[in-house]
């Protein structure tokens, strides 16, 4: 591997990309005439992510949010190959009469019998043969039925480990190929979810807005402007011209209510004009079971034992409100589109970052508003393209913790002499902090011939935060209400050709990473505020992807130096559970990625398998400082070789049954010679699972009950032993245990798609699951959801 890095640190490297940029672009000329081509549903709503095939030319297209597509240079009679997860495939003659009019529209019937299991599409012709970076689809069109969160529809993806630090409202850490944290970015609709507020958190957000998730693993596309290291989640809201009412309600373990409401109408015949409105609330008790937690054994003296009990300051409440106001296929914009969000989130805070002292009093409330502008058009023969969002974000968060208590699990406490459970300040803390956030984002696509497109992408986001707390001293006051600004810039370039009728695509992308910030110091001995830190960084990155098709298999290969920059929890802290770091510096990683996938001719059996390599310097890591306070940290070097592979298997007719595993070996490569993790270098980095995998056996059957269709699936979920801390050669280490889940799903949907229950049971045979920092996850829980669905077309 030193070998590999070396290589990838050469000039040797420059020369290479430069060679595949030049026989890349060997061919950018010629003026083309198309066919654009639009996939519509039975509602005549777009279909996005639609596989289009010229059959004689092997030409390959993939439907966009309108559902278009568009082909280059067609002429005589030609044959189109239509295919969509959930409906059924269509393959169509077009003859030269229709091609003079350079549009079609393709209508698709829906396959019930695929809507009903809850799958993952990723199979190299319905996606890999379009995209040369492949995402992990999951539609979300049967999972609406039933109760899912979306932390545990997402965990059945290959590679991809959710880790919650407890129930409903918890903190989500999503870890994808070796990389987690927030190496891995969230997307809602091509932007940061952070920009929308924390009801947008994957662990918050009902499935009733969503279309679809798209996961990218390692290599990231430039047009999302991001500095992920490992990967993005992006979250597609419901689209199209659908025109509906939504309403549905879950009930469940824990006093769990979750309401969603979700519509669009028209305002005009030939839909020009549309709103739509997207509302959920949330509120769990969170009051699930504690095991060998300590309580009181003896009041007078408080001797404890270990015991079980309830957690009992837990609670969360969530409420968000969206609308948006558009308009299409006007004279200047092919789409415009205004967005207006609120969120609300109440919450109980039972412990710090661990789980070992409970807190008993500890509250918190934030509210979050946003705003932004959406424009997208194209040029003649959709030869351009252009999209360009900006807006503007408002987020206010304040916390209490005043109560001169000790609590322990059972809810007895003692009194003490300073105030605040979290023993931060004396006298305890109440932070209030205030953050504007503004940004701007704009992706320009060019076909600059047939085979080669060009992307030039832009993200500018710039936070500024305020912040005031009575509880510290006047001059840990008046530093506090200093403000405290963030500033990133990405730039990204990138060059896409297909050659060889698209069996052979080649992605060469130049990245550029720029960020400036002022933040206070910390003093954590004293827990004190110091001067104002200036920090700038100006990095490049670079990388190239290859994919080649052939039959039903495809390969992928790619290479990337890319960075991520702290955020502003990392560096500014939420003064609660993580303390400010203003001199965190960039992560920088070197990722190697290889994948193959295949599947069957008729379509029954696929199987992938991915090997990735990471070399990570000044990887960001949260410490542990106290049992409620954390700071993310540089771990200056860390080397990561994994794998996973997934097998997808229909059996018989409505039955499917799918595996996956990952195995990812995260070790520390280099560290501070004066520090004292120097004798730990090659050490395995703690509190990061290293071998988990799934596996799902899902049954549908239209029959089985008179007018509906049942559904029924269950999951497994494995995680393998990890170590919890750097004590590895300690006689008896912190362990996180080997954890094993069960998980059921019962659906039905009533023949004409209005009404649907769902039934769920999670931790099935109410197995010990713990996470991250080993706090324990909730026991056997039940959840049913009642959903009323109105077309109104």
């Amino acid at each position: 591997m030193k070998t590999i890095f070396r290589f990838l640190n050469s000039n040797r490297l420059i020369q290479l990309l430069v060679c595949i940029y030049l026989i890349s672009a060997s061919s950018l000329f010629a003026q083309e005439t198309g066919l654009i081509v639009y996939v519509i549903d039975q509602d005549d709503s777009a279909i996005p992510g639609a596989f289009l095939e010229l059959v004689e030319s092997g030409e390959q297209g993939i439907s966009n949010d309108d559902g278009k597509c568009v082909f280059r240079q067609i002429s005589g009679t030609i044959t189109l190959r239509v295919r969509a997860l959930g409906f059924v495939a269509q393959l169509r003659k077009i003859d030269g009469n229709e091609l003079t009019k350079n549009k079609i529209t393709i209508q698709l019937e829906e396959d019930l019998l695929e809507l009903g299991e809850v799958v993952i599409n990723s199979t190299a012709e319905e996606l890999a043969g379009n995209e040369i970076f492949t995402p992990d689809v999951l539609s979300f069109e049967s999972i609406r039925a039933t109760p899912q969160a979306v932390p545990s529809i997402l965990g059945q993806l290959p590679g991809i480990r959710i880790r919650q630090e407890g129930g409903l409202g918890s903190n989500s850490n999503i870890m994808l190929n070796g990389i987690g944290g927030k190496g891995v970015k969230i997307f809602v609709d091509d932007l940061p979810a952070y920009l929308l507020g924390s009801a947008f958190n994957i662990n918050n957000i009902s499935p009733n807005m969503i279309s679809r998730i798209e996961v990218y693993k390692g290599l990231i596309p430039v047009e999302f402007g991001s500095d992920a290291l490992g990967g993005i989640v992006n979250i597609v809201s419901r689209y199209g011209n659908a025109e509906y009412i939504d309403v549905s309600y879950t009930y469940g373990s824990w006093n769990t209510h979750q309401t969603s409401f979700n519509s669009r109408k028209s305002l005009d015949a030939n839909d020009k004009f549309f709103v739509s409105l997207d509302g959920s609330y949330n509120y769990s008790g969170n009051n699930y079971w504690m095991n060998d937690v300590e309580i009181v054994t003896d009041t007078v003296n408080f001797n404890t034992a270990l015991g079980k009990a309830r957690r009992f300051n837990d609670s969360f409440k969530s409420f968000l409100g969206r609308m948006q106001v558009g308009a299409r296929n006007i004279s200047w914009a092919d789409e415009l589109i205004i967005t207006g969000s609120y969120s609300h989130i109440d919450k109980e805070w039972q412990h710090g970052i661990r789980a070992d002292v409970p807190w008993g009093e500890p509250i918190s409330d934030e509210d979050s508003w946003s705003g932004a502008v959406t424009w997208r058009e194209h040029g003649t023969n959709n030869r351009w393209n252009i999209k360009v969002t900006a807006g503007y974000s408002y987020h206010k968060l304040h916390f209490v913790d005043t109560a001169r208590k000790t609590y322990y699990w059972d809810q007895n406490y003692q009194y003490k002499i300073t105030g605040g459970e979290s023993a931060i300040y004396s006298n305890g803390t109440t932070p209030e902090l205030k953050t504007n956030t503004f940004f701007s984002r704009g992706s320009i696509n060019y076909n600059l011939a047939k085979n080669h497109t060009l992307n030039l992408t832009h993200l500018l986001t710039r936070d500024e935060l305020r912040g005031r707390n009575k509880a510290v001293s006047q001059d840990n006051q008046a530093k506090f209400s200093t403000p405290q600004t963030l500033l990133k810039n990405f730039g990204g370039l990138a060059l896409e050709s297909n050659m060889a009728n698209s069996r052979l695509k080649n992605i060469l992308s130049v990245k550029h990473y720029y960020s400036k910030a002022e933040g206070l110091d910390y003093l954590s001995t004293r827990a004190e505020f110091g001067d104002l830190i200036k920090t700038t960084s100006s990095i490049l990155g670079y990388g190239d992807v290859v994919q080649i098709l052939w039959k039903n298999l495809s390969f992928n290969i790619g290479y990337e130096f890319t960075v991520r920059q702290p955020d502003k929890e990392e560096i500014f802290g939420d003064y609660i559970t993580i303390a400010p770091n203003a001199e965190l510096a960039p992560e920088k990683s070197h990722n190697l990625n290889l994948g193959s996938e295949w599947e069957s001719q008729d379509h029954r059996l696929s199987s992938g398998v991915s090997l990735f390599y990471r070399s990570t310097h000044d990887r960001i890591f949260i410490n542990a400082l106290t049992y409620g306070l954390s700071q993310y940290v540089n771990l200056l070097g860390t080397e990561t070789i994994g794998g996973n592979a997934y097998l997808d298997y229909n059996l018989l007719n409505g039955l499917n049954a799918s595996f996956n595993i990952t195995y990812q070996d995260i070790t520390l490569s280099e560290a501070d010679p004066a520090g004292k993790l120097n004798d730990l270098i090659g050490a395995r980095v703690p509190n990061l699972p290293y071998l988990f995998g799934n596996a799902q056996l899902s049954y549908i059957n239209d029959q089985l009950i008179k007018k509906g269709q049942i559904s029924l699936v269950y999951d497994f979920n494995y995680v393998n032993e990890f170590l919890l801390s750097w004590d590895q050669k300690a006689k008896d280490p912190d362990i996180i245990p080997t954890q094993l889940q069960h998980n059921i799903n019962i659906a039905w949907l009533e023949s004409k798609d209005r009404w649907s229950i769902g039934f769920e049971c999670r931790n099935l045979f109410n197995a010990k699951v713990f996470d991250n920092f080993s706090v324990q996850r909730p026991g056997r829980s039940f959840y049913v959801k009642v959903r009323w669905f109105l077309d109104l077309k």
